[in-house]
């Protein structure tokens, strides 16, 4: 074995004397032996059809030799299977039950037969109880069904020799508020036939059935009934009056525990089932010893010990009411340290942790150790804070645990901290035995808290992305209403280019030819001579020529074509024309489905970009051969203007140019891209891609 042994106790939660007792007595044994300790809160584990379906996960991070598990942390009875189950969970970590037998692990148990037969018979038997009432724990809890079972066996056996004794069996869950909320029901029903005595499963319910009994009057049929419990728990002795209760040594259970263990880590043989027997302990509330003219009389020390307990349970009582409103009214992991600091320095806790969870986790869900990171919201160490504001640690949990372990005492004790999103973090804490049940109710609020401020600092998070995404929106929109502003300037120039252009043609050529033509038939006019056939063949050639212009800067304003001839044909024409004018070859090619046509707005736009295409390498390229190229390819339209002039200039490549952005312009009215590139060895391609799936079809 290693020189210093590491155990883990696996229980319920610190808040009710069963808990904290036997822990008090694990803690005294491993003090004494240089064993430290490992507490374990788990609520909620639970048995569902023989399976163990909580994965009490807390024991991932810490390396301990074996583990002590309390069985009351499962609300259900264990099974062979159930048991197996508990095995699959801390695979090669030795493990002994204590509370109940589970076979194949070293166990553990108070045997209460003996105590609680004996109760049963001095009721019967001293006091001559004839009417009883139980009142139960847990349905299926073990040591329920035992006491219960106990208890009518006892009964009926005697009720063999006594036909006048009855009972009945009600259930209190071992709550001393449902115990009240039975017996009320239960009286309500039965106001008229009182019970002699009531038997209660656990002094908790003992208590809420002496709170009932004592809040009826006198002369109520029921406020004379006798009370007992079971376990012995501080209060029932200063109880009014004292409870008649079975005694389990819990703290004597808590230290063989820890000598059961090293046993077993030893390799020493243990015996399968281990018994501390229980004790009658007999008082007032059974009918023994009943003072009738007077109280019971304490002495001196009991009864400053008693005033001790009652105002330090009320300091805390208070204490936690102000912690809790304190913590409801945190917004910042700040406030959430000084509030922690200020009320753990009054309730005397000078070794506390705790730890937040980025990413929340569920019990169902394997946590790794070695990647479940943690924020180190707050740290005391020897009555002092060591957090320091505004310096949050972040790092895996396993790691914060080492270093917890390596500086703390022999003892440490964990309680996760629980909300209905998860698990989101966990306190790691020691201090007297009597801070139990205060830090356990306080790290509710903890762990709301923490939940807060997380959903706070996602709030703020996502909060900061929209305003972000506003801004960025924005600005594009901005950019976007520049860039339309921008483009309608431009096509309101390239307008008023056009018609600058258009108007240009007619004042120098069709203005001119008129002009020419008025001249000549002036001339004709005044002249003496007849006018002869050669005058009049020029004169018509003269007019022809001009009509013919004419038609064809019509044409260059609209393609009328287009609706007679159809986009193949008129481009053919358009083609024919450029190369009677160029006076070199322009290779026409269309091979487009036969079933797919262009839209009159793309049939236009194409046309016009084709048309300024042709028209740039007529005036600017020194081409010697042009290619204009229709085609389908990867689902898409491709339309090539190519030729093998001189190419463009870097200036002209970057479409600064009026016709270049007309293109462009044409182009996005029918969301096609356009793209301008050397051709190779010389030249310049234009060309226009468009979905096929935007043509029309037929």
């Amino acid at each position: 074995m290693k020189e210093k042994i590491k155990l883990a106790l696996v229980l319920n939660i610190l808040d009710e004397e069963y808990q904290t007792s036997v822990f008090a007595g694990i803690k005294k044994r491993a003090k004494e032996l240089n064993v430290e300790i490992v507490c374990l809160q788990h609520e909620n584990a639970m048995i569902y059809e023989n399976t163990l379906i909580t994965k009490l996960p807390e024991y991932n991070f810490f390396d301990v030799d074996g583990i002590i598990l309390l069985t009351s942390v499962f609300s259900e009875s264990l099974t062979l299977q159930s048991a197996e189950s508990i095995k699959n969970l801390w695979p090669d970590i030795p493990i002994i039950s204590v509370g109940q037998q589970i076979d194949g692990l070293p166990s553990l148990a108070i045997r209460s037969k003996n105590a609680m037969e004996k109760l049963t018979k001095h009721l019967i038997t001293h006091h001559n109880y004839k009417k009883f009432l139980y009142i139960s724990g847990i349905e299926e809890h073990v040591d329920s069904k035992e006491r219960k079972e106990i208890f009518e066996n006892i009964i009926l056996k005697h009720m063999k020799k006594d036909p006048d004794l009855t009972y009945e069996c009600i259930s209190g869950d071992f709550s001393e508020a449902i115990a009240r909320q039975r017996l009320s029901a239960y009286v309500d029903s039965h106001k008229n036939k009182p019970a002699d005595v009531i038997v209660c499963a656990n002094d908790n319910m003992a208590l809420g059935v002496n709170k009932f009994l004592k809040s009826q009057t006198t002369k109520h049929p029921w406020s004379h009934c006798a009370v007992t419990g079971f376990d012995d728990i501080p209060q029932s002795e200063i109880e009014i009056p004292a409870f008649t209760t079975v005694r389990q040594p819990l703290r004597e259970m808590g230290e063989k525990a820890v000598d059961i263990m090293l046993d077993h880590l030893a390799g020493k043989e243990t015996d399968p089932m281990s018994y501390i027997e229980s004790k009658l302990i007999l008082r007032e509330s059974c009918g023994c010893k009943r003072k009738t003219e007077k109280s019971k009389t304490y002495s001196v020390k009991q009864l400053t010990n008693i005033q001790r307990k009652f105002f330090q349970s009320e300091h805390f009582l208070r204490q936690m009411s102000h912690f809790a409103q304190q913590l409801n009214s945190c917004n910042q992991e700040d406030g959430l340290m000084y509030t922690l600091d200020t009320n753990l320095a009054i309730l005397g806790i000078n070794d506390f942790a705790l730890y937040s969870f980025p990413n929340q986790f569920y019990e169902e869900t394997p946590v790794s150790r070695n990647t479940l990171k943690a924020h180190e919201l707050f740290l005391r160490k020897n009555g002092e804070r060591v957090t320091r504001y505004g310096k949050i640690k972040t790092d895996t949990l396993v790691n914060f645990i080492k270093n917890i372990s390596e500086s703390s005492g022999p003892t440490i004790i964990v309680k996760l901290l629980r909300t209905s999103n998860g698990v989101i973090g966990c306190l790691i804490y020691d201090g007297p035995q009597i801070i139990h049940p205060y830090i356990c109710s306080i790290s509710t609020n903890i762990a709301q808290t923490i939940f807060r401020l997380q959903t706070n600092a996602q709030k703020q998070k996502y909060s900061k992305q929209l305003e972000k995404a506003v801004e960025k929106r924005t600005r594009e929109l901005i950019e976007e209403n520049n860039r339309r502003i921008e483009v309608e300037a431009e096509v309101l120039k390239i307008s008023e280019m056009e018609r600058h252009r258009f108007s240009t043609d007619l004042h120098d050529d069709i203005c001119q030819r008129l002009a020419g033509l008025a001249m000549l038939c002036r001339c004709y006019s005044t002249s003496e001579k007849p006018i002869n056939r050669e005058q009049m063949v020029e004169l018509t050639e003269l007019i022809t020529e001009t009509l013919q212009t004419t038609r064809q800067y019509a044409h260059n304003s609209f393609p009328v074509e287009l609706d007679s001839l159809g986009m193949k044909d008129s481009l053919s024409n358009l083609c024919n024309t450029f190369q009677n004018q160029a006076k070199y070859p322009c290779t026409y090619e269309w091979n487009l489905p036969e079933d797919k046509i262009f839209t009159r707005p793309q049939a236009i736009n194409i046309f016009r970009i084709i048309q300024e295409a042709l028209q740039n390498v007529l005036k600017h390229a020194k081409a010697t051969e042009v290619k204009v190229q229709i085609y389908t390819s990867h689902k898409n339209v491709f339309v090539k203007i190519i030729d093998n002039g001189k190419g463009l200039s870097p200036s002209s490549q970057k479409k600064d140019g009026i016709g270049m952005k007309s293109m462009q312009y044409r182009a996005d009215q029918i969301g096609a891209n356009f793209t301008i590139k050397p051709n190779v060895p010389s030249g310049t391609v234009i060309e226009l891609s468009l979905e096929e799936k935007k043509l029309e079809s037929f």
